[in-house]
């Protein structure tokens, strides 16, 4: 969390779903490091890759901090029974063949796998390169089962150290290169197909 938001501005969010309830709070980057070790080991903790004005929505967005993709692994039929280390490979290999650099993070979520990667932050006037960034990237990864739910500014992703409920599973960080964070223009030349 605080390799995503570091000192942004805007609120983070941070949400549970408990007993088939949604319970939301917006906090900001400050208050992450007392807020998340509370949550360590409990099931269905997800937090906000942006950070937003109030309430979470693409509407509300303060800052833009990071592209992802969410890889729903479990219904690719060649990869369902694949360790998690494997389709992080055949992953990589893929961005490697669509000339997409590697995520800053790649956590297993317990059933997927979410691949981030960190940039600079950016107000919400970036929003359309920005999606169209987002695109590239789901593209690039269809076949590894990238879920197109999962490319709006607003998702949430599960949060390091909890537990997905679904499968017993802890939330882990399986690759991770966060001494840098991508400066988001140079980012986008890179995965576009043209500069701005």
């Amino acid at each position: 969390a605080l390799a995503l938001h570091g000192s942004g501005e805007g609120l983070v969010a941070v949400s549970q779903k408990h007993r088939g309830k949604w319970k939301e709070k917006g906090y900001p980057t400050e208050k992450l490091d007392e807020i998340l070790p509370a949550l360590a080991g409990k099931s269905d903790v997800y937090i906000s890759q942006n950070r937003f004005n109030r309430w979470r929505g693409v509407s509300r967005l303060a800052e833009l901090s990071a592209l992802y993709a969410d890889l729903d692994y479990y219904r690719v039929a060649d990869l369902v029974d694949m360790q998690v280390q494997g389709v992080l490979t055949v992953a990589m290999e893929q961005l490697d063949r669509t000339q997409i650099p590697h995520p800053s993070l790649a956590i297993s979520t317990g059933r997927g796998l979410a691949l981030v990667w960190l940039h600079t932050p950016v107000s919400r006037t970036e929003l359309s390169r920005w999606s169209l960034c987002q695109r590239h990237i789901w593209e690039a990864l269809r076949s590894v089962g990238a879920d197109r739910a999962a490319t709006d500014a607003a998702r949430v992703l599960r949060v390091v150290g909890t537990v997905n409920s679904r499968s017993g599973s802890r939330v882990e960080t399986c690759w991770e290169n966060t001494e840098a964070a991508w400066d988001f223009d140079d980012l986008a030349n890179e995965i576009l197909p043209l500069t701005k």
